[in-house]
């Protein structure tokens, strides 16, 4: 029997299990379907009958009771996030039962958007769920694993590695020892540091982009948050307007960041409009190079292609900004001699 049948032989017992649990009835006959997987290592199915559907989620099977994925799918349900909703979970056996929220991303459901102004109205909804996040309290954040990870200079750092490693010396093929490297890592070493020492720090989604929001029935419904952590709003800030999967309208991007900043700039502590583009400026450098290495990293290590495409749109955003940055005159010219030439 191949693998993908065992697992929905066995995503079929976990479901029937649930229902015996929960006293719903099964409305046969069950179907089992593999869903597409994300750029995880998780795997979804969904469970359907004549009345209603489920996704079961597998994932490696832990003792512990609870996981980051319950725990901050709790979290941000107290505080009106829209999230998905969670009918049953074995942890032992590396199952969750979730809501089905069908197959629309959101960035598959901006295919179909009339004008720059739906795209405004749109951004604008899915911007709200994320200032629902940063304005949660940071003491309400009691779960340790969650707690203790931080968007800090090391985590900043590690991922411009990890694009140099896999980008760079991965697909580029540059010799360990090509100096523009060593040109690109230091530069970028003052970036990390900089969003470091920002003072303001909120509970971070981490990766929220148009690919980790659904869209059902209307509702944006915010996904894959599990790996949540501390940092500063900037690294959110950044993920959904400058994502590497879709290109918004550069005056919808100046309204966003304004309307961002007019609701949180008190309960934030915000008072500078030029500090708040200017560190905008630095997170969208470095998050928008990390995504590159996340594409690489991907094509590398499971040689999966789909993500390979968006490297040349998150390039040139980079060298957009850049040109504004005239103190970034070494990175950009040192990256770019390295980018062109290959």
């Amino acid at each position: 029997m191949r693998p993908e049948q065992t697992e929905k032989i066995y995503v079929e017992e976990m479901f029937r299990r649930s229902c015996e649990k929960n006293n719903w009835t099964i409305d046969e006959p069950l179907n089992v379907i593999r869903l597409t997987g994300d750029a995880s290592t998780r795997k979804y199915f969904r469970v359907e009958n004549q009345k209603s559907s489920f996704v079961a989620c597998l994932d490696n099977p832990v003792s512990s009771p609870d996981n980051d994925f319950l725990y901050m799918q709790r979290l941000l349900k107290e505080n009106q996030v829209r999230v998905p909703l969670i009918y049953d979970n074995d942890l032992s056996m590396g199952y969750i039962l979730e809501e089905d929220l069908g197959d629309v991303t959101f960035i598959k459901f901006l295919a179909d958007v009339n004008s720059v102004n739906d795209e405004l109205n749109y951004y604008t909804r899915s911007l709200d769920e994320i200032i629902k996040i940063h304005k949660i309290d940071l003491k309400k954040v009691t779960r340790s694993q969650v707690r203790e990870r931080y968007f800090d200079f090391e985590k900043l750092d590690s991922e411009i590695h990890m694009t140099l490693q896999y980008f760079c010396h991965g697909i580029l093929e540059l010799p360990a020892d090509d100096p523009r490297v060593s040109v690109v890592e230091s530069e970028f070493n003052k970036i990390c540091r900089a969003l470091d020492d920002y003072p303001i720090k909120v509970l971070c989604h981490r990766d929220y982009h148009s690919r980790n929001i659904m869209v059902k029935n209307s509702e944006l419904v915010v996904i894959d948050f599990q790996d949540a952590r501390i940092g500063t709003p900037f690294y959110d800030l950044v993920s959904l307007p400058e994502d590497c999967y879709y290109q918004i309208d550069d005056a919808n991007i100046v309204t966003l960041k304004k309307y961002y900043y007019s609701i949180l700039r008190e309960h934030l502590g915000i008072t500078n409009a030029a500090d708040f583009d200017y560190f905008y400026e630095l997170s969208k450098l470095q998050r928008v190079f990390k995504a590159i290495g996340s594409f690489a990293y991907i094509y590398i290590t499971r040689n999966d292609k789909r993500y390979l495409k968006y490297i040349g749109f998150a390039m040139e955003k980079i060298k957009a900004a850049l040109l504004r940055r005239p103190e970034f005159l070494q990175l950009r010219k040192n990256l770019f001699s390295i980018y062109y030439d290959n």
